[in-house]
């Protein structure tokens, strides 16, 4: 009797290997038929070629396999959740095509040009000279001689003022 129970529980385990090993190679087979047939979709790691999915991907981390420390969190606070919320944030912030031109929000910045039709809340704007917009040949060089086309002035005669 021992003898017997014994080869039974070796075949039960024989078996539940089987099995075991069928369902974990079955799990990585795409499907046998073309859609719709078999009403399954192949594993989205079965090629070595682009993918595409369908409706929504959900994942919980996702980091760069080329360039590590670059991952998208979405439930927390990486590069990709500050963009996709419109908060960018960087210690200076330089120009794709040249690096020598950047903008660095707490110090100096360097800038090739800069156009505004209107500029408020500056404390100090600085240059040596100041171009007009429309005609360059027109200049305020506080240092030094200037063009101008016309200057108006409103000028109130205050004898306490002596410059």
């Amino acid at each position: 009797m021992k003898e017997k129970f014994k080869k039974f529980s070796q075949t039960i385990v024989g078996l539940t290997v089987i099995l075991a090993m069928t369902l974990i190679v079955s799990a990585f087979t795409g499907p046998s038929q073309a859609q719709p047939g078999g009403n399954v979709y192949a594993p989205m790691n079965t090629s070595g070629t682009t993918q595409t999915k369908t409706g929504k991907l959900n994942f919980t981390w996702f980091e760069d396999y080329d360039q590590p420390g670059y991952y998208a969190d979405p439930g927390g606070n990486s590069w990709l959740y500050r963009l996709y919320s419109y908060d960018i944030r960087s210690d200076i912030f330089y120009d794709r095509n040249n690096t020598s031109y950047y903008v660095d929000p707490a110090s100096s910045s360097r800038v090739n040009e800069v156009q505004a039709d209107r500029v408020y809340g500056f404390s100090d704007i600085r240059s040596p000279i100041f171009y007009d917009y429309n005609n360059t040949s027109y200049y305020i060089d506080p240092n030094s001689t200037s063009r101008m086309n016309v200057v108006n002035a409103d000028a109130v005669y205050n004898p306490t003022y002596a410059p």
